[in-house]
């Protein structure tokens, strides 16, 4: 089964609900995703190489949790510092170029107030957004998981 498939050849085959401390069960867990909630809108930023916006995430370095690396990569791509976030839900990817199987965790948290943003290698802009607006491209297989988790 299929939910949809984005431009980079994956697809998202199906959301694993689970608890946070079960994540290790699935190999090999490829990256993560921040959904962070500010004013009932949902941080979204510009991907400077893919040309499409996106939500904050990335691969886990050696030696952190996918936590620790969903804080760190949103940090890194937005300027964003949190001490915390809740686990929400693993997503399968199918990736048809290599034909294997990924394990992405998605995590949330919430935010009072946004802190000054610089643009980076990575990222050049950042927006509030209500998830309904039509901002431009967007990852197909990120927006499916933003339509489940929210």
């Amino acid at each position: 089964m299929c939910i949809c498939v984005n431009d980079y050849g994956y697809e998202l085959v199906r959301f694993i609900e689970i608890r946070e401390e079960e994540i290790d069960n699935y190999s090999p867990l490829t990256c993560t995703l921040m959904l962070v909630n500010h004013d009932d809108r949902l941080l979204s930023c510009f991907q400077r190489v893919r040309k499409q916006w996106e939500i904050p995430g990335g691969s886990i370095e050696i030696g952190e949790t996918p936590k620790e690396g969903a804080i760190r990569e949103l940090f890194e791509e937005t300027n964003q510092k949190v001490n915390n976030a809740k686990f929400i839900v693993l997503a399968q990817l199918y990736n048809t170029v290599d034909m294997t199987t990924e394990y992405l965790a998605v995590f949330q948290t919430t935010v009072n107030e946004l802190n000054e943003f610089n643009e980076n290698s990575e990222i050049s802009e950042i927006r509030l957004w209500d998830t309904k607006e039509n901002i431009g491209k967007f990852d197909s297989v990120i927006k499916a998981i933003i339509d489940y988790c929210v």
